[in-house]
């Protein structure tokens, strides 16, 4: 089964704990039941280690999460992508259930697990921009009530 789903993450050079954030990581992705491609952006010339899995890109000058998310949607081919920071971690059935909302609906456009606070504010949110082509530009107003 091809992958419908990329996961980008940003890595910063002057990340703390680096190496041991991406095994977290990328052992955490890996035990997802649903097949899946990932994205990292490394910034300002950090070279990604040997053993991490996915595609890995890194970027000369120092990016914000936002710029280098932009850098990582240039990349992705699945029709639809997440984002998961370093230090986020799945349910093991999380990109299952999120992939399935999306595919199930096609008037869903926006799918998001429900969270919780270990150290830091963390928000998972799967995007779908093929949203766009299916249906035009949605319309999320009734999402803020």
């Amino acid at each position: 089964m091809n992958p419908l789903v990329t996961v980008i993450c940003a890595v910063w050079n002057r990340q703390k704990d680096k190496e041991a954030l991406l095994r977290g990581h990328m052992a955490n992705l890996q035990q997802q039941t649903m097949p899946h491609e990932v994205v990292y952006v490394f910034d300002e010339g950090d070279a990604a280690p040997d053993w991490l899995a996915g595609s890995k890109v890194s970027a000369s000058e120092a990016l914000t999460i936002y710029q280098a998310w932009n850098v990582a949607l240039s990349l992705v081919r699945t029709p639809f992508v997440m984002n998961l920071n370093l230090d986020d971690r799945l349910a093991p059935n999380a990109i299952e259930l999120l992939q399935n909302v999306l595919e199930d609906d096609p008037e869903v456009v926006l799918a998001a697990g429900d969270w919780r606070i270990w150290a830091a504010v963390t928000v998972i949110l799967l995007l779908v921009y093929i949203a766009w082509e299916r249906n035009g530009k949605p319309d999320i107003r009734g999402l803020f009530r």
